[in-house]
């Protein structure tokens, strides 16, 4: 027997006002099954199939959150017979924080790449434009034109903000070749990653996060190591800008693979470009954990 929408999902926030908001969105959307949505309190003891959660708390919100100073977190969990989907900010939910209850979620979300929602719409910036030309990526190709090309055709610097390190889609983009010759130019080229998404679950480096940042630093980049990091950007002589949820250097380059996403991304480009791109630099590095690391493995210098 069929279940309407209201049987399998409900979506819980910390916050009364993220109510009222989703409650009129859900209406614009033409949505109108009796969904709850509200604290955890909403569903009393009952369960759903599908739980959504919103987490509200963005970057400038500082921790302890609110759903780590209750049991607020935990019961949300416990009400997900099926699945568990988290929307908001992933860089508040930290694997480190063991103590919280967002930190233990946070191991299982970041277990793997894939648990990553990627087929979704992606907001569109108000402080930069869209390209006037061709302002989505919606392929896998698209994807990865947009990352070889740039590097081809950079003149001054290449900033690469990629979560997950794969040796895999670093080889099948010949990228440490690309890097090179674009070294060889004097384009400087910087890759952000995220160390902990590039650990095991013993704190070690997962091999292939070991082989391909040793392939892009014998190529000529710098590679950074930040701290809750989940945005996928690439920037190209602060004139080209492109965000959205590909994971530049380690998503699969197989369409056919069961590995592979539906991804989105928006390409900025105009007088703005520069200042956006500098903003977004000046933030990434505040979350460095490796203050210096030469483009050279083996004179490699690093201070935790």
């Amino acid at each position: 027997m069929a279940k309407v929408l209201e049987d399998i999902i409900a979506i819980i926030t910390p916050f009364k006002p993220q109510t009222t908001l989703l409650k009129r969105m859900l209406n614009e959307h033409g949505i109108t099954e009796s969904i709850e949505v509200g604290t955890v309190h909403v569903l009393q003891g009952a369960e759903r199939p599908i739980v959504l959660f919103s987490s509200v708390c963005g970057m400038n919100d500082s921790p302890p959150f609110f759903f780590d100073r209750s049991n607020m977190l935990n019961v949300a969990v416990s009400r997900a017979q099926d699945s568990f989907l988290v929307f908001g900010d992933m860089r508040n939910f930290n694997q480190r924080n063991s103590g919280v209850a967002s930190g233990a979620l946070a191991r299982f979300l970041f277990a793997d790449a894939g648990n990553e929602i990627t087929d979704i719409s992606l907001p569109v910036r108000r402080d930069v434009t869209p390209s006037a030309t061709h302002p989505h990526l919606d392929t896998l190709e698209a994807h990865r034109m947009a990352l070889t090309e740039g590097l081809r055709h950079a003149q001054h610097a290449v900033w690469i903000v990629s979560p997950y390190i794969s040796a895999h889609a670093i080889d099948a983009d010949s990228l440490p070749s690309l890097i090179h010759d674009a070294v060889k130019r004097g384009v400087t080229v910087t890759i952000y990653c995220d160390s902990q998404l590039n650990s095991d679950e013993h704190g070690g480096k997962k091999p292939t996060a070991i082989r391909g940042i040793r392939m892009l630093r014998e190529g000529g980049a710098h590679v950074q190591e930040v701290r809750s990091e989940h945005s996928k950007t690439l920037m190209i002589d602060q004139t080209v800008l492109i965000e959205g949820s590909f994971n530049w250097l380690s998503a699969s380059r197989d369409n056919q693979s069961r590995y592979h996403r539906r991804e989105r991304s928006i390409r900025y480009e105009g007088k703005d470009v520069g200042e956006v791109i500098a903003k977004i630099i000046r933030e990434t590095e505040s979350r460095l954990l490796v203050s210096a690391v030469s483009a050279h493995p083996n004179q490699a210098v690093e201070k935790h």
